[in-house]
């Protein structure tokens, strides 16, 4: 598992980014994984979620999770992306926010991005290729991907703002109608027989239903809101276990009520 990330840092190191948008990446099913979609001050001139985006960062480098740049490859200094200097898993092209990354985890961060346009195209794409590969593999159970939105490193707005400025519920709203919109639905899953349910998991551990399963074989989304701040105060149960040689590093689910209630397919 290390010997495929470090070959995924020295490609990184090696190119620029990869005009597939992905498609010969893979990661760890094992581990989190973390997108970070147009983090640029041609997009967010403001840098709002400069700040969210290096925090978090910063907490999946301390845990030894992959992370993945989707930047915009014009070539204009401006989309040049502003992160902090650090070397990520892995960097690709991306005009949109799509890609064609393989995703085996069940548990993907979204972090950068317009809310409605590249950061949604990045999350609703990494879901569905998430749930079609765990189908195609056969993986036991319920196909089932949990989509963490991380607020205060995800723009929105004429003039930017992160997400979390704008207030708990206003942000909950925005989520409401995006994934109960008939129209956006339709267009993220154009098949009926394959359009999952939808639910929220509130941090509490209420379990909202945004769109309800179409067939009993129907897979499941998970939305969590979550901010840096809980990223940052990680404890010590989910960090890698590097004591091991013998076996891969997995992440000890320390599963709070809110997990469980959702099966414990996530970190909490």
């Amino acid at each position: 598992m290390a010997l495929t990330l470090a070959l995924f840092v020295m490609a990184t190191q090696s190119r620029a980014g990869f005009s597939d948008e992905g498609a010969d990446l893979s990661f760890p099913e094992d581990r989190p994984l973390l997108f970070v979609t147009h983090g640029t001050k041609g997009y967010d001139f403001t840098l709002s979620a400069k700040p969210g985006i290096d925090l978090a960062l910063d907490a999946f480098l301390k845990q030894g999770w992959p992370v993945l740049y989707l930047n915009d490859c014009r070539g204009d200094p401006k989309y040049a992306p502003y992160m902090q200097e650090i070397h990520p898993t892995a960097t690709i092209c991306s005009s949109s926010g799509g890609h064609a990354v393989r995703i085996r985890t069940r548990n993907i961060f979204i972090a950068g991005g317009y809310f409605k346009v590249c950061a949604q195209n990045t999350a609703v794409t990494a879901a569905r290729r998430g749930l079609q590969d765990q189908i195609e593999r056969a993986v036991p159970g319920r196909p089932t991907v949990v989509l963490h939105y991380v607020l205060d490193a995800i723009y929105d707005g004429s003039w930017p703002r992160d997400l979390l400025s704008v207030g708990a519920d206003a942000a909950l709203d925005k989520f409401r109608d995006f994934y109960s919109s008939d129209y956006y639905y339709r267009q993220i899953w154009p098949a009926p027989d394959r359009r999952p349910e939808v639910r929220f998991l509130h941090e509490d551990g209420r379990v909202e239903t945004l769109r309800a399963a179409e067939s009993p074989e129907s897979s499941l989304i998970i939305l969590r809101l979550i901010t840096t701040g809980s990223l940052a105060n990680l404890p010590a149960s989910h960090r890698r276990d590097h004591s091991a040689s013998t076996s891969s590093p997995r992440m000890d689910l320390a599963l709070t009520p809110a997990a469980r209630l959702a099966g414990g397919a996530f970190w909490p």
